[in-house]
């Protein structure tokens, strides 16, 4: 099962609960790229998180998937988006101000 860390070769644990089974291994049968659209996935891999951050990397935003005689649609930047929160500084921390010459 995914955890926090996501070991590489884990499926990730949305995909699974959209299977609604937790041995699901769900194959990559058309990915979506904002430049060219749909694709047919030649070598079908199974979507674990080392292929979601590889599809991300190339610029693909979702897949279709299909694991047994199911099929799902699910957005790779839902998985795991691309930018996380800005860490803001806390109110009433000093602001570092470089010295005056």
């Amino acid at each position: 099962m995914a955890t926090e860390d996501h070991a590489e070769n884990d499926i990730p644990l949305k995909v699974l609960q959209i299977f609604k089974d937790e041995k699901a291994r769900p194959k990559v049968i058309r990915t979506y790229d904002v430049n060219v659209g749909w694709l047919a996935e030649q070598r079908s891999p199974v979507l674990t998180w080392l292929v979601v951050d590889e599809f991300i990397e190339s610029g693909k935003t979702s897949v279709d998937l299909k694991w047994r005689s199911k099929k799902h649609q699910v957005s790779l930047l839902d998985l795991r988006p691309r930018n996380g929160p800005v860490p803001r500084a806390v109110r009433g921390e000093p602001r570092v101000v470089p010295p005056q010459r």
